[in-house]
């Protein structure tokens, strides 16, 4: 490792150079490529703090390099890493012309940035080239619950620095589970078919790191199937021997190596990668609000459910009732209780077991901080949304988003965000 904070680099031709952030190169001679993309004089590359990226010198070149707190530059040692074997994938991949190619693989296992030169090479040949982004936690193109579509029209070096331009709504970090499960795979196929409709010929699929597990694997191999892949391409042995055991030869499967450096990222790193994406979506949000009479609800309970009466209601719940001046609603096997207070416990244990059901409390403190989805007049996800407020009473909600135009309709996610970006809970079901 080189003891600098800034230094001027020569390469020779072919010769490589890992830059760990924070850092930032520029071009002073020569051309050189990171990720399948080429940068000539004068060109310049910011490299994040969680980020690192290996150059390669296409011609002798003069590089000055200046580094942040944690910053490095290094040279890698043989064998160390991948460049030349996923430029060779890329190049294998893109020469198809037209391809829809899904990078899978572990937590940290280089996912992002295969999927990043693969979209680059496509682009270099001419390809009218889509990224669509489905790590639902840690996704690039969207903020977490979201998944994205992204026309690049240019080369990349993290698709961080782009917003999709098209998204769906999954609202929940972890796709185990329904609804995630469904979101995700229905949103997956919704954005590849767009872009397939657009007239893109290179469709690259990042998926999420969820890989461990029957589950885990039998998901990718229905999502290669349900967006008709052309190409999987996996970063592990072992996975990869499975999946293509298992999709045979209907759709092309390779095996990619992993860098043997990388910079990985622990659960803090997460939680902060999560908080600047939710920030960053949301820095230029108004406050808007909308009569829930006209507006299609997603995912509440409450407002998918019955109202009941104080007439059908034993003597005793409607007294509780009245008492902590609340409704109740009615969806399904549970009941939803609104109150624009905070209810004493000992009021719904009597709930409880009066009604024989489970009892789900909502407050407008507890809906504050909801992620949502703002819905278009078509409903479509039009953008990212946070609840402000909520008032069953009155019928009106009020959401911070970027949509400024009409609303059609919301879904309600189960991520509560603090005042300072922060995940403060992830909710079960009736959030609201």
């Amino acid at each position: 490792m080189l003891p600098f904070r800034g230094a001027r680099v020569a390469m020779d031709p072919g010769q490589l150079l890992r830059v760990m952030g924070p850092a930032s190169i520029v071009v002073e001679t020569g051309r050189i490529r990171v990720l399948g993309a080429e940068f000539g004089p004068g060109s310049s590359i910011l490299v994040h703090r969680y980020r690192s990226y290996v150059v390669k010198a296409l011609e002798r070149a003069v590089l000055s390099v200046r580094l942040g707190e944690g910053g490095a530059i290094e040279k890698p040692n043989p064998g160390e890493e991948v460049v030349d074997a996923w430029e060779r994938i890329a190049e294998e991949i893109a020469s198809n012309g037209r391809f829809v190619a899904m990078v899978t693989g572990p937590v940290d296992s280089g996912k992002t940035s295969l999927a990043t030169m693969i979209a680059n090479v496509a682009l270099g040949k001419g390809l009218r080239v889509a990224v669509v982004d489905i790590d639902v936690g840690q996704g690039d193109l969207s903020p977490p619950g979201f998944i994205a579509l992204k026309y690049l029209e240019k080369p990349v070096t993290w698709l961080r620095l782009e917003k999709g331009d098209s998204l769906r709504f999954v609202g929940g970090i972890t796709p185990v589970h329904n609804p995630y499960y469904t979101r995700l795979m229905v949103g997956a196929v919704d954005l590849v078919n767009e872009a397939r409709e657009r007239g893109c010929q290179a469709i690259v699929v990042n998926t999420g790191g969820w890989v461990t597990g029957i589950n885990a694997v039998e998901m990718k191999i229905e999502l290669a199937y349900a967006i008709r892949a052309s190409h999987v391409v996996v970063l592990d042995e072992v996975l990869c021997k499975r999946i293509g055991s298992a999709i045979g030869s209907s759709i092309k499967v390779i095996c990619a190596p992993r860098p043997k450096v990388v910079r990985e990222r622990n659960r803090a790193d997460r939680r902060e990668l999560r908080r600047h994406q939710y920030m960053r979506f949301f820095q230029s949000a108004k406050r808007i609000c909308v009569d829930l009479s006209s507006v299609v609800v997603i995912g509440s309970c409450a407002l998918s459910g019955r109202k009941l009466c104080a007439e059908e209601l034993p003597s005793e719940v409607a007294h509780v009732l009245s008492r902590v001046h609340a409704s109740l609603y009615e969806h399904d096997d549970i009941l939803v209780l609104w109150s624009r207070r905070d209810v004493p416990s000992d009021a719904i244990s009597k709930l409880r077991a009066a009604m024989g059901r489970e009892v789900f409390v909502v407050t407008p403190a507890s809906a504050k901080g909801l992620l949502c989805a703002v819905l278009d007049e078509n409903l479509r996800v039009a953008s990212p949304g946070i609840i402000d407020s909520i008032d069953l009473d009155s019928g009106e909600l009020c959401i911070y988003t970027e949509h400024s135009g009409r609303v059609g309709g919301v879904i309600i996610g189960r991520i509560k965000l603090g005042e300072n970006w922060d995940e403060v809970a992830r909710l079960p079901r009736c959030p609201l």
